[in-house]
Parts: C-alpha cells; structure tokens; sequence
C-alpha cells in the first residue's frame, strides 16, 4: 500500500469565520478541499471538592496551568475558556475564594494589563448585565473580571470578553450544560472529574460541539487531531494498487 501525505489539496487551513468567508469567495480547484477551523468557544468545569483537597504547593501549580489557558493568549485562542462551570457542593464558596486568589495572585506578576482592556472588561459586564440577571463578583483589581451568572442563556458565547474576562455558573450536575452545547464548543478544560465520568456525560447527552475534553492547562496542546478532524487522515491519499 502507498501512502502519500498531502498538504496542497485543501485552500483553507486557516480559523476564523471571517477568513473562511473570505477564502470561499476564490473558485476551488476540481479535486481540492477544504479543512476549516471556524469561530469557536470554549468553557471549563471546576469540582470545589477537588479545589479544597489540594495542598497549597498544587493550587500554585492549577492556578498557572489556568493563566497558561487563558492569559497567555490573552483568551484569543479557541481553546481558551470563557464560562467556568462550577459542580455545587458544600465547599462551593471556599473554593471560588481559593482558586480566584491563586489565580490571581500568579496573574498580577506576569500579566500586563493595558487601561483599554480593563474599560473593555467593563463594558462586556454592563453589556452582560443588560441582557442577563449577572452579578458582578469582587475582585483585588481588573486582572481578573468575573461575572456570576443567576441563570444560564443559551447564547452565552456571544457574550465573550478577553485579557481575564470569566462567566461563571454553578450546576448541580454537567448535563445542565448540554443545553447550551452548540457545534460552536470546542474544548472543556476540567478539573477535579474522572475520566470515566466525562466520557458517560458526553456519550449520555449525545452533544453537538465539544470536540475536546481535557485537564486545565491542556487547552492550548495541539494534537493531531483538532476540531474533530485526524489531520493525518484528512491529508492523506492513499492510491489503491490491487
């Protein structure tokens, strides 16, 4: 069997919906193809318990693998969470506490924050508040903005903001978020779950978009297979000799 791997029969390998768009606009050669990574959104899942079982020296090392998903890229990256789930459960508010200060803490020492970001954060809350019940949950300073939101609209994804900008919803299981799990979804960065139970919670509600499931601090690795696409298959040909 020959297998030939091929980069040239595809015009986009590009994201964005507006770069999509517009390379779709050019007249595709007879055998090409295209392979998009379109406008996505993504979202994480935090267990409380979990947070206030770890020891200090690993809450240092989850609240920089969380600055590496999200602040590293200024939360431009797909894969970078917006909303944080969290499981309710009888150490709830001591883990927001324990894990936002940690955050934080990290965050105020590496992250620069320019003036214009912070009045962007504040115009994404009021543009929030205007829309949704939210409530605006305090902060040292606007490193990092957090929004708690009172109920769940389905259209949460247009309500993004950057540079440390983070919705917040507490659910007593993870199947109250299918609901909202559009082909949009892309990654969900978890933290305190068993592998088992995630697979169950995605085969279980049969979801639309969620192509990644993986530990904060994973969002960002790239793997071979990304939106949901085997790049290796997808650019390979394999002529058939019988």
């Amino acid at each position: 069997m020959l297998i030939f791997l091929l980069f040239v029969t595809f015009v986009s390998f590009g994201g964005g919906d507006t770069t999509i768009a517009t390379l779709r606009q050019n007249v595709l050669p007879a055998r090409s193809f295209d392979v998009c990574f379109a406008d996505r959104y993504s979202i994480a899942a935090i267990r409380p318990k979990a947070i206030m079982a770890t020891c200090d020296a690993d809450m240092k090392k989850l609240a920089e693998a969380f600055y590496n998903d999200t602040y590293l890229f200024d939360q431009n990256a797909c894969s970078a969470p917006h909303t944080i789930f969290w499981l309710q459960d009888e150490h709830l508010e001591a883990a927001k506490d324990r894990f936002w200060n940690a955050v934080h803490e990290h965050a105020e020492h590496k992250y620069r924050l320019q003036a214009v970001v912070s009045v962007d954060k504040i115009t994404a809350f009021y543009r929030q508040a205007a829309y949704m019940d939210v409530k605006y949950e305090k902060m040292p300073d606007n490193v990092a903005v957090r929004s708690e939101l009172v109920e769940l609209p389905k259209n949460i994804e247009d309500f993004r903001c950057t540079c440390g900008y983070f919705s917040e919803y507490t659910v007593r299981s993870l199947d109250e978020i299918a609901p909202i799990v559009t082909t949009k979804y892309q990654t969900l960065g978890y933290y305190g779950f068993e592998k088992n139970e995630l697979i169950d919670f995605i085969r279980r509600n049969r979801l639309k978009g969620l192509d990644r499931v993986v530990p904060i601090g994973e969002t960002t690795v790239f793997a071979l297979t990304w939106d949901g696409y085997n790049l290796i298959d997808t650019f390979t040909r394999i002529p058939s000799v019988i």
